[in-house]
């Protein structure tokens, strides 16, 4: 009959096993949650997120193009917080942003993750903010004038302050309307799977 302290000694040591156990589980479902659905809702696809990367970054040089030839980086930072503090909201501002959702959300659709959908909303952002390179401000009775560093921050600030919203919905709009797409192709194949069983 097996004393106290080895009775002891082989409860602790079942203890250690059963928590070791567990432990490797969870680790092996956390590491297969990153390594799977996680990683793929990040990144996505790689043909599809590699098109909406490349796409943001043609849309950011031609985003910066167009409002430095248009209407300028003044004018549109007056029209952006007119339209937010609702003084005197401009329609094209919501139409923008209305194409970037809708962009985003086909992006995502096909296959880009959340990450390159960000990477295609924000680069038209990121475009305009880039704008304020070499645009004059005053500081304390003083003109400064904004350097390539700073205009990157501010291109940076606009990408992630409205893009990443606008990201988040996309990218969530995309997948339900795969998925409903995807329910109703399978629903239809379904369908049609049985009415040839039923002809035959």
């Amino acid at each position: 009959m097996p004393s106290i302290p080895d009775r002891a000694e082989s409860g602790l040591f079942r203890l250690c096993v059963l928590l070791s156990t567990a432990g490797r589980r969870v680790v092996d479902a956390a590491r297969a949650w990153l390594c799977g659905p996680f990683k793929t809702a990040l990144f996505g696809r790689r043909p599809m997120s590699l098109v909406a990367v490349l796409s943001g970054l043609l849309l950011a040089v031609a985003s910066a193009a167009f409002i430095q030839t248009t209407v300028g980086t003044a004018v549109l930072a007056e029209r952006v917080v007119e339209t937010w503090t609702g003084e005197s909201p401009h329609p094209p501002l919501f139409i923008a942003a209305g194409g970037l959702l809708a962009v985003g959300a086909v992006a995502a659709a096909l296959g880009a993750g959340l990450l390159p959908t960000l990477a295609l909303v924000g680069g038209p952002l990121f475009g305009a903010g880039v704008t304020t390179y070499g645009t004059q401000y005053a500081v304390l009775g003083q003109t400064q004038v904004v350097s390539l560093p700073q205009a990157v921050g501010d291109g940076l600030g606009v990408a992630v302050w409205f893009g990443l919203p606008i990201a988040v919905a996309a990218f969530v709009v995309g997948r339900l309307l795969r998925r409903v797409v995807d329910a109703l192709l399978g629903g239809a194949g379904g369908a049609g799977t049985a009415g040839h069983a039923q002809r035959d």
